[in-house]
């Protein structure tokens, strides 16, 4: 490092060597390890200690390239030492170095080659992803959390101010080890204050994860989960713990939790995409909290006339981030605290908080030499060490916490993983230099912790009546003596692995676990009914989890819970691509015709490039016909208008200033529109979304009608529809529009041509389930239900199982299926 930074070492002091020992006390209290590893060493240079000199803790911000420097070293020599050693982290299937032995093969060195990052470096993608597994059985556990809590550290705490005056003249950047060091004693103790004094009530698990900015504060991101009887179910209960608006006094508030300046007065602020806020501030002006259908709260913000300047800028209670004051006075730091009550947001924010460091990737490659013959040069090698040092960001809050070795990830209870695996197709770790005889001769090479779960259900009675996944929870799993105990103490939460739907057995086997409690071997396993079935799909089969809707809910519902989301948009391609409606003779969808985005905004445009051959075939087009468009966005529309006046104004300059490029465009459907679906809009956002007709509506979509709000208003956009277009009713709503469009329904529920002239229609899948269920229940004779049946086309003849040839791993959320325009399916 002297080399490197000769002015932070102006004598040129050696540095790290390898092979350094611990003096005193270290050296001789008993450590396993004798010597100081490159993290020990920087992370004790790093700190003030009064017989050194202060030099390099007077660096500034060479001092802050020397604290990354440092750690990229440490990094870099640990991922030295995983390329290099390879061979002591081989596995490979234990049937497979048996079978090894049946050949005669006693060298191991050609099975389980690759070059992998493991779980246990921290950051690794491995270790994100392991982190995000361990994290949701917490939820499956206890229910969906309450609340998301972001802790961001304060540069002016007193603590590092106080630490901060031993060195006149820097700032709290210029000292990222100060920084970590009091950013953890205060997250440590803000955590206490959180779970053993039980702020928001008895707290049953949390969670967090602490993340760095490039040029910001650390801060932690924190999951919390209540006891039932602490929930935050009510508006009330919500006002009583989280605030959105500006108290008095209001010193914390205004310092700490105003959101911005932004939009037209700050146009440049980091949070502006285009001409609006990507945080969407400023809010709306609310009396009262309310919490929608979907479990979303909308924050009381009344308009108090209390307000605040900032830059200039006169910022009220639509500026002001949710918070606690409480909280916000005791630790005067930005505390952001958001109550998620509601299920939707659940795997975006456990993918959220372990999606890891900013990443770059750029790779320079030789191209590969010139064949002389036929042969195809084979696949380069899967290198992901090389694919980590190309895409890692670092900056010198992180690289002082790593240093210190203080934790990245947090969960409380602990997840313990369940691994599973088919009959002598455990994973056994080798050397390249060991002798099959040697591995397949190690004591209990056979047991796992699967099998040995097995073993327990024989041993213990009361381990019977456990799934394998609750398991954990009343036993103990020793890893060095492979067994599992009865759980004195403690709480841990069990978390079978996943397994792609691709993996055959295994996969059905998984299955299985789901719902087959204390089996003693492999083979009650796959026994249903008393009746034992050769493999494990067949079991499958026989307890009706395959065949049937089950099995794609299961699937659906398991990914939905924790596959990534590029995993689920395989997986839904898949299910639409085979199990699509087919559509009229040659028609098609307007989103694949005319090349729509699909994230559409209000200058978008279709991806119709001049001159392509689709560009030539709409120049030449006289009508277009489109079925449906009022059910979507008018931005969509606006996009094919845009885009025609462009192409077909290109070959005629007059056409640029004719809807549609002159292009005749018929609308089909019915006008009386179905508002279209706006995720996370209020109403005058979907008012604004949508295709407007008529007078009224036109006057609606100005803003020209005059408002009736009311206190319990959510938005503060209620206006007044003409009686002519309402119902009266005094009683049920649902009984007084059935009477309305089906009069006498008892003598006519068998008319085709009576019913074939009316329908209810109406944008919530919940409202079609009450009146259906109201009407189903006045029309006489004996409820019939019909099971559908659906699998992929031709798996039958493209494996003698009848398994499909390739099947994504997982499937969605049953939630999500009530929003879709079907039936409903059993």
């Amino acid at each position: 490092m002297a080399l490197q930074s000769p002015i932070l070492f102006p004598f040129g002091e050696d540095g790290f060597t390898p092979n350094m020992r611990y003096a005193g006390s270290a050296a001789s209290s008993g450590n396993i390890r004798q010597t100081l590893s490159m993290r020990d060493y920087y992370s004790y240079q790093i700190q003030h200690c009064s017989r050194q000199g202060e030099t390099l803790l007077r660096g500034g911000r060479l001092f802050q390239q020397f604290c990354v420097d440092v750690l990229s070293s440490v990094q870099e020599g640990e991922l030295l030492w995983l390329d290099n050693h390879q061979n002591d982290i081989m596995a490979d299937i234990y049937s497979n170095v048996r079978d090894l032995v049946h050949r005669g093969d006693v060298d191991v060195s050609a099975v389980g080659k690759r070059i992998i990052l493991p779980a246990s470096f921290t950051g690794s993608p491995r270790y994100l992803y392991q982190k995000y597994q361990d994290a949701m059985p917490i939820c499956r556990a206890y229910g969906y959390l309450d609340l998301f809590i972001t802790f961001t550290c304060n540069g002016n705490w007193p603590e590092l101010q106080d630490a901060l005056s031993f060195y006149s003249g820097l700032r709290p950047e210029d000292h990222p080890d100060l920084v970590a060091h009091v950013f953890h004693i205060k997250l440590r103790h803000f955590l206490d204050v959180l779970i053993k004094r039980g702020h928001f009530g008895p707290a049953l698990a949390v969670t967090y994860t602490v993340e760095f900015q490039k040029r910001g504060l650390p801060h932690a991101h924190i999951l919390l989960w209540l006891q039932p009887s602490a929930k935050l179910k009510t508006p009330a209960d919500i006002d009583k713990y989280v605030s959105a608006e500006i108290p008095d006094p209001d010193e914390a508030v205004t310092s700490f939790m105003m959101h911005g300046p932004c939009g037209a007065p700050n146009p440049r602020a980091p949070c502006m995409e285009g001409q609006k806020c990507n945080k969407y501030f400023p809010k709306s002006f609310t009396q009262k909290t309310r919490i929608d259908s979907q479990g979303y709260p909308t924050y009381r913000r009344r308009d108090t006339g209390v307000f605040c300047v900032k830059s200039g800028v006169v910022l009220d209670n639509r500026f002001v981030v949710p918070h606690n004051v409480d909280l916000l006075v005791q630790f005067q730091a930005h505390i952001n605290v958001e109550v998620c009550n509601q299920s939707r947001a659940i795997k975006y924010l456990f993918k959220y908080i372990n999606k890891g460091p900013d990443r770059s990737r750029v790779v320079i490659e030789s191209d590969l030499p010139a064949s002389s013959g036929p042969d195809i040069h084979p696949a380069a090698p899967v290198n992901e060490i090389k694919a980590y040092l190309d895409c890692r960001y670092l900056c010198a809050y992180e690289a002082c916490w790593r240093l210190f070795s203080f934790d990245i990830h947090f969960r409380q209870p602990s997840v313990l993983r369940l691994l599973v695996h088919l009959p002598d197709r455990h994973h056994v770790y080798f050397k390249s230099s060991s002798s099959t005889d040697a591995v397949l001769s190690r004591p209990d090479v056979e047991k796992t912790m699967f099998t040995e779960w097995m073993a327990a259900n024989c041993t213990y009675p009361s381990a019977k009546k456990h799934l394998y996944a609750e398991f954990s929870r009343e036993f103990v799993w020793h890893t060095t003596l492979k067994k599992w105990e009865p759980r004195r103490k403690g709480k841990c939460i069990g978390c079978v692995i996943q397994v792609n739907a691709c993996a055959g057995d295994l996969y059905y086997l998984r299955l299985l676990l789901n719902v087959v409690r204390g089996p003693r071997s492999f083979e009650e396993i796959r026994t249903v009914r008393g009746i034992l079935y050769p493999t494990f799909q067949a079991a499958c089969k026989a307890s009706g989890l395959l065949g049937n809707d089950r099995e794609w809910n299961a699937c659906i519902v398991e990914a939905a819970h924790s596959a990534s989301s590029y995993e689920l948009r395989v997986l839904f391609v898949m299910i639409v691509v085979f199990c699509q409606v087919h559509l009229n003779a040659g028609g098609r969808t307007a989103h694949s015709r005319f090349k729509i985005p699909l994230s559409i905004h209000q200058w978008s445009t279709c991806d119709i490039k001049r001159g392509t051959q689709l560009a030539r075939l709409l120049q030449r087009t006289s009508l277009i016909v489109w079925d449906e468009p009022p059910m979507m966005h008018r931005h969509c529309i606006e996009a094919l208008d845009r885009s025609l006046r462009d192409i077909c104004g290109s070959v005629e300059l007059r056409l640029r200033n004719q809807p549609f490029g002159g292009i005749t465009v018929v609308f089909g459907g019915d006008l009386r529109q179905i508002l279209p679906v706006i995720p996370g809009a209020s109403r005058t956002d979907i008012i604004c979304f949508t295709l407007y007709f008529g007078d009224w509506l036109l006057d609606l979509g100005d803003g020209k009608l005059s408002s009736c709000a009311t206190n319990d208003d959510l938005d503060g956009s209620l206006i007044e529809i003409p009686s002519d277009l309402l119902i009266p009713f005094t009683g049920d709503p649902v009984e007084a529009i059935v009477n309305e469009l089906y009069p006498d329904i008892m003598n006519n529920f068998a008319n085709h041509a009576y019913l074939s002239q009316r329908a209810i229609v109406t944008p919530y899948n919940i409202d079609v389930d009450r009146i259906n269920e109201y009407m189903l229940g006045l029309i006489p004779g004996t409820t019939v239900d019909y099971f559908s049946h659906d699998r992929v086309a031709g798996s039958a003849d493209g494996d003698p199982d009848g398994r499909p040839e390739k099947v994504t791993r997982n499937v969605v959320y049953s939630k999500v299926l009530d929003c879709l325009p079907s039936s409903n399916h059993a």
